[in-house]
């Protein structure tokens, strides 16, 4: 039998190339075979319109600036906390309880801010900036371990990040995430018939082929989505985000 996996966890394209490797798999087998021809068919049709959907959406020549800035204040987030864990170790008493007080702070948005989805990490980080600001505290342990000009220096990243993010908005019209998000809700309802149906025929067919190659191969993909979603959840390394289609 066919294992479903909730698809809707996959990135934008890594749910394009999922559903693109299952309907590899169903036509090797022969969607006629396996009693899906109009299951498959409407799956198919559904991908190619969200192809057309997340290719306009991610078009502009904006897109490629919003990447490099976003690896930019990445990196400047990742610095800040490399630094702070350093100080962590300090042989100073003070200094210690200064970077174990921010390391606490950082703590407490999560395991990964630069994973986040743009909008997501660019609200963390404007929140992150205005504590170290204006919470005493914070003030004071970021100054007690210079690190005032790395926060500025997130700071307007982040800034000139959201600026160029509203231009691409703009520019793209009326072409926001809303349109993908429309077929990628009938996409998964795509992708759910034909493997209810693809289950409904491994049932009564007691699973002769071509259906046990057809669950055996399915799940196979199903596993390797499944380990990428698993990784990405425990903080795992994860490939580069794509340029042309930011994962974020």
């Amino acid at each position: 039998m066919v294992q479903k996996i909730r698809i809707a966890r996959l990135r934008n394209p890594e749910l394009l190339q999922f559903t693109r490797h299952l309907l590899d798999i169903v036509q090797k087998l022969d969607p006629e075979k396996l009693k899906v021809v109009d299951q498959s068919t409407a799956l198919k049709n559904t991908l190619a319109a969200a192809e057309r959907a997340f290719k306009k959406e991610n078009s502009s020549a904006l897109t490629d600036v919003l990447v490099e800035l976003d690896e930019k204040r990445d990196k400047l987030l990742v610095g800040i906390s490399s630094c702070v864990d350093g100080f962590t170790n300090h042989f100073d008493e003070e200094t210690r309880e200064a970077a174990q007080l921010l390391k606490d702070h950082l703590a407490s948005f999560g395991t990964s801010i630069v994973r986040e989805n743009y909008m997501r990490e660019s609200a963390l980080i404007t929140k992150l900036v205005s504590d170290w600001r204006t919470r005493p505290e914070l003030k004071k342990a970021m100054t007690a371990l210079n690190l005032t000009l790395w926060l500025k220096n997130l700071s307007d990243m982040n800034e000139l990040f959201n600026t160029r993010y509203l231009e691409r908005n703009r520019e793209m019209g009326n072409v926001t995430a809303d349109a993908f998000r429309e077929k990628k809700e009938e996409l998964i309802i795509a992708y759910e018939k034909l493997i209810a149906r693809l289950n409904s025929y491994y049932d009564i067919m007691e699973g002769v082929e071509p259906f046990a190659t057809a669950a055996n191969d399915v799940n196979e993909l199903n596993e390797k989505y499944q380990l990428l979603m698993v990784g990405r959840k425990r903080g795992e390394p994860e490939e580069p985000k794509p340029v042309v289609a930011p994962a974020k």
